[in-house]
């Protein structure tokens, strides 16, 4: 199978889109790649492992990060931190491995800003629709979050356009195809242009 060269894979997309799905499907098909995991002060959902989906953290450790400037991004999101650590992601990329980060759409358009050349791909459905009923049968937040979630939904479908591609997530099958064929076309534009830098 054709490894993913150096280089930086940026990932984002609406709540339920797919995204994580996606991402752990590709790293168990390429374990060149490394998965930058996200710190959050939000409280582990079921099933989540501490170092492995996030580093659940307090809030006050979060803040201690902030004022160490030790994040690449970090935001505020329906009143948790999410944060992605600078050192890591300056490690993996020096060291010449390829790295993919799950972010949310602002940390996203705050890395794509500090590294313009990552490749950034945008998860979604092909409707809103779609995605609107995806994320309420998650059932992972009461209504009054729910009706939140689906306006700042709204909002981040309209930042698409800030990706470098957009895979749409419809059916699984396809969807991964077209995503690794966007890494892939990516790293063929990176290598005709000499590389990362």
């Amino acid at each position: 199978m054709q490894k993913i060269p150096s280089m930086l894979i940026v990932i984002s997309g609406p709540s339920g889109a797919g995204k994580s799905t996606l991402r752990s499907m590709l790293l168990k098909n390429h374990p060149e790649l490394v998965y930058s995991v996200s710190y959050t002060t939000r409280k582990p959902r079921n099933g989540e492992i501490n170092g492995v989906d996030y580093y659940f953290i307090t809030k006050d450790k979060f803040e201690e990060m902030i004022s160490q400037n030790e994040f690449l991004e970090y935001a505020n999101v329906y009143g948790n931190y999410y944060g992605t650590s600078k050192k890591f992601v300056d490690e993996a990329l020096s060291s010449g491995k390829p790295i993919i980060l799950e972010v949310d759409v602002q940390g996203a358009e705050s890395i794509i800003k500090l590294y313009p050349q990552c490749c950034s791909i945008f998860i979604r459905p092909s409707s809103i629709e779609l995605l609107i009923e995806r994320f309420v049968k998650r059932g992972t937040e009461d209504l009054q979050d729910q009706k939140k979630r689906i306006e700042e939904i709204k909002k981040e479908l309209v930042k698409e356009k800030l990706f470098s591609y957009i895979v749409i997530n419809d059916n699984l099958t396809d969807a991964y195809k077209s995503f690794e064929n966007a890494i892939f076309s990516y790293a063929q534009r990176l290598n005709k242009n000499g590389g990362y830098r």
